[in-house]
């Protein structure tokens, strides 16, 4: 009897045990899974959180997408080199051409446009010409009329430009047409400093066949620690003597001033010109001439583009109000050009000018291929 109490009691603690090794067991084995349970919220939510770095990502480059396609794409570009009034394109333009006509009134007092060719072109604002651009929206080529072209005897004359690896302008043909078409006997030649200045311009002849070159004539440029160009040198070829020689040295530095965020805000030179430019939301806003007692006032749009002009120093004189493509629409608050019907990219097709009396002069029907 007292065996079988022993054994009894052996047995429970034998069941005790086993119990409490069981729990145990499954209480590490519990805490073994809420362990790799944290583990993998962990890797979830780095998971999701990666997802939506991604998700927010392709959600800007659909708004940037979509902000591209809303903003036009737009050529900015100067007839003249050096000229400070610009013309815009919307879109990537291959060419463009203005053919100008006479209006003449019908029998019915209406103007309508004639046949009869119209070939006078601006000279410092320009018209009827046809313009080249390459694909990467550079001018390529740019032909006109000269001014001594009459119904009788049409002229044409004009530019090529050639660009450097950089897309640097290095040179500038002047292009004249006789019964074989366009050639070029003279020009300009450019070079570049290291920072991408312009370090000279040569004037030089040439063979039609562009293989003998010589010069007259160089400028050579310097800046200031703005990169602005303060002086330059002058070279020619004087008479008896092949090579250049130095007739004009640095001597009239052109003084700069800059404002706090290092814009330029006034220029002067010694012959007179003295600049004074103001900004407005970043942008050069206005800018003042005083040249010779006089003066002549600018203001710009944001792209650059002159918006108006009260010119006192030019060749054109008056009060000039021109369109978001840099071309004239009022002069001395009268219309002296209407542009209507405009493709799908925004640019307008014709035009019809007026005399100051306000009878309409011209009607211009504009030609514009893109890539």
């Amino acid at each position: 009897m007292e065996t079988f109490k022993q054994l009894s009691f052996f047995m429970l603690v034998f069941l005790s045990l086993s119990c409490a090794k069981k729990t145990s067991s499954k209480t590490d084995k519990t805490e073994q899974l809420q362990v790799v349970q944290i583990d993998f919220d962990k890797i979830d939510a780095e998971k999701r959180l990666k997802k939506n770095e991604e998700s927010n990502k392709r959600n800007d480059q659909k708004k940037d997408i979509i902000q591209k396609k809303q903003i036009k794409d737009t050529i900015i570009w100067q007839v003249y080199l050096g000229s400070g009034f610009k013309r815009m394109f919307y879109g990537k333009v291959k060419s463009s051409e203005e053919v100008m006509y006479y209006m003449h009134k019908d029998a019915h007092g209406n103007y309508t446009k004639s046949t009869k060719r119209y070939y006078k072109r601006g000279i410092d604002l320009p018209w009827n010409f046809k313009v080249e651009f390459d694909s990467l929206g550079r001018q390529k080529r740019n032909i006109t009329y000269t001014y001594e072209t009459t119904q009788s005897n049409i002229q044409k004359i004009g530019s090529e430009f050639v660009y450097n690896n950089k897309g640097r302008l290095i040179r500038e043909k002047v292009l004249e047409k006789d019964r074989d078409g366009f050639f070029s006997v003279s020009g300009n030649k450019f070079a570049y400093r290291a920072d991408g200045k312009q370090a000279y311009r040569l004037l030089i002849n040439h063979d039609d066949d562009d293989k003998n070159m010589w010069t007259e004539d160089s400028l050579v440029f310097k800046y200031n620690k703005q990169g602005d160009l303060i002086d330059s040198q002058k070279w020619e070829v004087l008479e008896g003597n092949s090579n250049l020689e130095l007739v004009r040295d640095y001597a009239n530095p052109i003084v700069h001033e800059y404002d706090t965020k290092g814009r330029l805000i006034e220029s002067k030179e010694e012959d007179g010109i003295h600049d004074i430019y103001k900004y407005k939301n970043g942008k050069l806003y206005t800018q003042t001439r005083h040249l010779y007692g006089k003066t002549n006032e600018y203001v710009y749009y944001p792209t650059g583009i002159i918006k108006s002009a009260k010119l006192r120093t030019t060749m054109s004189v008056g009060d000039f109000e021109f369109n978001e493509f840099g071309q004239v629409e009022f002069l001395n608050g009268k219309r002296v050009a209407k542009f209507f019907n405009y493709d799908a990219y925004g640019n307008w097709t014709e035009r019809i000018s007026y005399k100051e009396n306000g009878v309409p002069e011209t009607y211009t029907k504009r030609i514009l291929t893109y890539y």
